[in-house]
């Protein structure tokens, strides 16, 4: 039975087991187990066992099972088993099993069992199990499993594998693999594979598995 104040609950089972005052449930499961106030659930299953105040979910089974407060989660199974505090979440599956707080996650699967805070990625499955702090991701599979942080990566699974820090990169595939922090590529797989710290790669392929650091290449071509 719910135990509080001032609810609501609209749908079966919806609050049905809910602690805590000022909550909303609406639609089958809602916020059936939730502990925490001034939470709002829309969609079957949504907040259905989160602990936390102050989440708002839409969506089927978003933020289900989320720990947290103050999280945002749109879509279907968003911020599911989420931890974290102040995450902005859109997009199937996104965020789901993240840990960490002040990300802004948006698109299909986009930073999906990642660990880390202030991230913000965008794109299809863009940041996901990647690990840090303070990365921009943007584009399909972007970042994803990336590690490091304060990196920008723009572009179709730019960023992909990384490891490092202050890393700009742009293009697809640009910087996918690279090892190494302070290094700018630009262009189509410019950086590469690429292991060392403060390069400059621009152009097709610039860049292309160099090992070394600070070099500087413009123009087409492979740097093996």
């Amino acid at each position: 039975y719910m135990v509080g104040n001032e609810s609501i609950g609209i749908g079966s089972t919806a609050l049905s087991s809910s602690i805590g005052d000022y909550n909303v449930g609406i639609g089958k499961d809602s916020l059936s187990n939730v502990e925490g106030n001034y939470n709002v659930g829309i969609g079957s299953g949504a907040l259905k066992s989160a602990h936390g105040s102050e989440n708002v979910a839409l969506g089927r089974g978003a933020l289900q099972s989320a720990q947290g407060s103050s999280n945002i989660g749109f879509g279907f199974n968003a911020g599911y088993e989420a931890t974290g505090d102040r995450n902005l979440v859109m997009g199937e599956d996104a965020g789901s099993y993240a840990n960490g707080s002040y990300n802004q996650l948006f698109g299909y699967g986009s930073g999906e069992e990642m660990a880390g805070n202030y991230n913000i990625v965008n794109g299809y499955r863009s940041g996901g199990y990647m690990s840090g702090e303070s990365n921009i991701y943007t584009g399909t599979e972007a970042g994803t499993s990336a590690t490091g942080g304060s990196n920008i990566a723009t572009g179709s699974s730019a960023g992909r594998n990384m490891s490092g820090y202050y890393n700009i990169l742009s293009g697809d595939e640009s910087g996918s693999g690279i090892v190494g922090s302070h290094n700018f590529a630009v262009g189509l797989s410019a950086g590469y594979a690429a292991s060392g710290d403060g390069n400059a790669m621009i152009g097709e392929n610039s860049g292309y598995s160099l090992t070394g650091s600070y070099n500087n290449m413009s123009g087409c071509g492979f740097q093996r």
